[in-house]
């Protein structure tokens, strides 16, 4: 199951860069010039990094090593309830800094 991807004209410059600086990393794995493990050793990077990153540049090009956005990013995960006890928390010691109320 594919999921249709924007054109890469709709990414930022910055994301399209970072995507290519990641196909620089493995292309010579594509073009059977160095082995995972020696990538690896060179770079740094996690052989299972590599392997997202050949798995998603094989499935939709260039596109696919552009990180994706989370859809819940940036929206607090906790209950209403709790959420409310926090709130009154703050309200209740002003004078303390919220570390100090953490």
């Amino acid at each position: 199951m594919q999921n249709e991807l924007p054109p890469l004209t709709a990414y930022s410059e910055e994301q399209r860069q970072t995507a290519m600086t990641k196909y620089h990393v493995i292309a010579p794995y594509l073009r059977s010039e160095k082995t995972l493990a020696v990538i690896t050793v060179d770079t740094g990077i996690a052989k299972r990094t590599l392997q997202y990153w050949i798995r998603d540049y094989e499935q939709f090009g260039l596109k696919g090593l552009i990180r994706k956005t989370r859809s819940d990013a940036g929206k607090i995960h906790l209950d209403p309830e709790i959420v409310v006890a926090i709130e009154q928390l703050i309200l209740k010691y002003r004078r303390n800094s919220l570390t100090s109320i953490h």
